[in-house]
């Protein structure tokens, strides 16, 4: 099951969606996307499995109040590149770079890694946002995206990078 993936804090994530359960009550769904191709129902999870299907993808980062990642260890999730694409706020685990992308207070919100409890809260403080507090973190997940990961920006970027070390 994909809940017991270490690597990815699936346990982790658990936990934390356990406390903001209880703090939030039966309105919480949790929907985990990745890891089988099972699709399981199991309390307020719904694992859909494996989704290939980008707008389907898209749907549901669209669809979500706020996107999790409780990674103990990455580089740089494209998931968090997605979710902030959708104009997504995202709560993660302040490992590798997870914080360039989720800007703590613009674009979500960043806990100590590995503590559960900050990272429940974290989610908390997201869903009890007002409508405007949220759709200023929604704008900026766009702004940034745009502005910054947009496909023509990372090209261009490689195209200096490697301008500048054939140059040397």
């Amino acid at each position: 099951s994909m809940l017991d993936d270490m690597r990815k804090g699936m346990r982790k994530l658990r936990d934390a969606m356990a406390h903001v359960k209880r703090k939030m009550g039966d309105d919480l769904l949790v929907v985990a996307i990745g890891g089988t191709k099972q699709v399981e129902q199991f309390g307020s999870w719904s694992c859909v499995g494996f989704v290939s299907d980008d707008r389907l993808m898209n749907c549901y980062y669209n669809a979500a109040d706020v996107f999790v990642s409780a990674s103990l260890a990455d580089n740089f999730p494209n998931t968090l590149l997605e979710a902030l694409s959708a104009g997504t706020p995202s709560v993660a685990f302040d490992v590798g770079g997870c914080a360039e992308i989720v800007r703590h207070q613009e674009t979500g919100l960043v806990a100590a890694p590995g503590n559960t409890r900050e990272l429940a809260e974290s989610v908390c403080q997201i869903l009890a946002m007002s409508t405007e507090e949220n759709q200023k973190m929604r704008d900026n997940c766009r702004k940034v995206a745009e502005s910054e990961y947009a496909l023509h920006i990372q090209a261009d970027r490689y195209a200096e990078l490697f301008e500048e070390l054939l140059a040397q």
